[in-house]
């Protein structure tokens, strides 16, 4: 883009809202790993007791064959969406907003225009919200999909047991 043909009160308000932008995306972000979070532990929870009543039912030798493999499959399922939520939450690299000073420093930037700057800058920020708006998508389709498999557990587990009988 032609900076030197826009206003220096145009050029800070783009800068402005690419900054509240940059910075509305970790805020997704850390929504995004709190969902993540709670639901890999929800999952990973009832996967463990799922897998305790399948071992006691099979301790308990009650024989009921179709019941332990239903736990099992349900377990296997809570495990698995447990994973994908794990993978949602695993630690990426985020752009902040803002910037360290001494990116200013260069004379090719320090000696320019500052409506030129200021534009430059913009232009960082807006490849900063694509870069963060990439993980945001690769992360909610783990989120989604984890969420998907750990609400479908119970189900997989009636269909083993109904298979089974």
């Amino acid at each position: 883009m032609d900076w030197s043909k826009v206003s220096q009160e145009m050029a800070e308000k783009i800068l402005g809202q690419g900054e509240t932008f940059l910075q509305a995306t970790l805020t997704v972000a850390s929504g995004l790993d709190q969902r993540s979070a709670t639901l890999a532990g929800i999952f990973s929870a009832s996967a463990t007791a799922a897998l305790a009543a399948s071992a006691a039912l099979q301790i308990g030798d009650t024989g009921d064959s179709a019941l332990v493999y239903s736990g099992l499959a349900v377990a296997a399922m809570w495990f698995f969406g447990a994973s994908l939520c794990v993978a949602a939450l695993w630690p990426s690299k985020y752009h902040l907003p803002g910037n360290h000073p001494r990116n200013w420093w260069d004379d090719s930037v320090s000696q320019r225009p500052m409506v030129e700057a200021i534009g430059g800058e913009s232009e960082n920020y807006q490849e900063r919200i694509d870069y963060n708006v990439n993980g945001l998508k690769r992360d909610s389709m783990f989120l989604k999909f984890g969420a998907a498999v750990g609400c479908a557990a119970p189900l997989v587990g009636l269909l083993t047991w109904f298979s089974l009988t």
